[in-house]
C-alpha cells in the first residue's frame, strides 16, 4: 500500500495499525522498492507488528520491528570488494559513488571498508564523488558539461577496474562517458544489482558492455525463481481455461520482484514455524520466531535457508556475479561469494 514514500511515513504505516484493531494483522512485507522510513517503522514498532523489507538499506537503518530480505548495502560493497581482490585480481581501482544516494554511498562505504580491514598493500583504491546527472537540468548536457570531464580526469590513475555505485540511469551515462574518453586499455566495470534495468539501449554499442560485470542477489533464470513465477499464475490465475496463457506476465522478474518474493516467503514462514498450537497469535510472537528461526528464500543458489543477525539482516545469502553482453543478455558467471 502507498508506493509514495510520503504516505507511507504517516499515512499508510497509520492505516496499517488501525486495520490491525480489528483484523488479524500479523506482520508487513514492504515497501517494494521504497525504504521505509524511520517514522513509518517507529509507527509500526509502537503498535509491535513486525516488517519484512525487500528495499535497500544501509546498515543504520535498523529498529526492533525492521527485518530485510537481502543484506544491507555495506555487506554487498565488501563482498564486491573480496571479489575484485580474489577473483578479478584488481590493483588500482576506481571507486565512483553519486552524492546523495545513500544506497551508492553505503556500497562505497562497505568497500573501502573491506579493503582496509584486509590490508591490500598492493590494491589503489580512489573514491571520486559525482552528483547523479538524472537530477540535473533537463537542458543541459550533463554527460558533456559535467561527469565526462570528472571521469577523464579520474581516469589518470589508469585503473583496471572501475567499480560504479550508482544506479542504472547513471550507469548508462558511465558507459557512454567511457566511449567518449581516449584510454590506452579498457578497465573492467563492476556494477551493483540495479544495472539490471539499463535504461538506455544505445549503451549496448558500446565497447564497454563486454567489460561490465555486476552483483545481484538474485537471479531471474535460476530454477526458485521459475517456481515463483508458476506458483504466482497458480494463485492469480486459477480461472484461465486456457494453460499457454496462464504464466506470470512478465518474462524477466526484476530485482525488486524477486525481493518482495523473498521477503513475503519469510514472513509466511516464520508464522508457518511458530509452535502449535498458538492460537490466537499476535505479531509479537510473529517478530519473535524471526528473530531466531531458519527461513527458506530463493536466489543465487535455488532455495537457500537463511538466518538473521542481531541487526536483523540475513546470513549466508549467495551474491551472484553477473554479465551484461553486446544482444542484451544476462549470463551468471559460475562465482558466488557469500554474506
Amino acid at each position: 500500500m502507498g508506493s509514495n514514500p510520503s504516505y507511507a511515513d504517516t499515512v499508510v504505516a497509520q492505516q496499517i495499525v488501525n486495520v490491525a484493531g480489528h483484523f488479524a494483522v500479523k506482520g508487513v512485507m514492504g515497501w517494494p522498492g521504497l525504504t521505509a522510513s524511520s517514522q513509518a517503522v517507529s509507527i509500526l514498532n509502537q503498535a509491535n507488528i513486525p516488517i519484512v523489507s525487500p528495499a535497500r538499506y544501509n546498515t543504520l537503518d535498523t529498529a526492533p520491528n525492521l527485518f530485510h530480505s537481502i543484506p544491507s548495502n555495506e555487506t554487498e560493497g565488501m563482498l564486491d570488494a573480496t571479489y575484485a581482490e580474489q577473483n578479478l585480481h584488481a590493483h588500482t581501482i576506481l571507486v565512483s559513488y553519486t552524492l546523495g544516494d545513500s544506497s551508492s554511498l553505503g556500497l562505497e562505504s562497505g568497500f573501502m571498508q573491506q579493503l582496509k580491514q584486509d590490508g591490500v598493500s598492493d590494491v589503489l583504491a580512489t573514491p571520486i564523488a559525482y552528483a547523479s546527472c538524472t537530477e540535473q537540468n533537463a537542458t543541459m548536457n550533463c554527460e558533456d558539461n559535467l561527469f565526462t570531464p570528472l571521469l577523464e580526469k579520474a581516469m589518470q590513475v589508469h585503473p583496471d577496474l572501475i567499480v560504479f555505485t550508482g544506479n542504472a540511469s547513471d550507469g548508462n551515462i558511465l558507459l557512454k562517458s567511457l566511449a567518449r574518453i581516449a584510454l590506452p586499455s579498457t578497465p573492467r566495470v563492476l556494477g551493483r544489482g540495479d544495472l539490471y534495468q539499463l535504461a538506455d539501449n544505445s549503451v549496448f554499442e558500446s565497447p564497454y558492455i563486454q567489460h561490465l560485470f555486476f552483483t545481484s542477489f538474485a537471479y531471474y533464470e535460476e530454477e526458485s525463481v521459475m517456481k515463483m513465477m508458476k506458483d504466482y499464475a497458480a494463485s492469480f490465475d486459477v480461472g484461465d481455461s486456457l494453460p499457454p496463457v496462464r504464466a506470470y506476465g512478465y518474462s524477466k522478474p526484476d530485482n525488486d520482484v524477486i525481493f518482495s518474493y523473498n521477503a513475503m516467503l519469510v514472513l509466511v514462514a516464520s508464522i508457518d514455524s511458530l509452535p502449535s498450537p498458538v492460537t490466537p497469535f499476535s505479531p509479537s510472537d510473529v517478530q519473535q520466531v524471526l528473530a531466531q528461526e531458519q527461513v527458506p528464500i530463493i536466489g543465487a543458489q535455488q532455495l537457500q535457508t537463511m538466518t538473521f543477525d542481531n541487526l536483523h539482516e540475513p546470513k549466508n545469502v549467495g551474491l551472484l556475479v553477473l554479465q551484461v553482453g553486446s544482444d542484451e543478455s544476462i549470463q551468471p558467471f559460475p562465482t558466488t561469494v557469500h554474506s
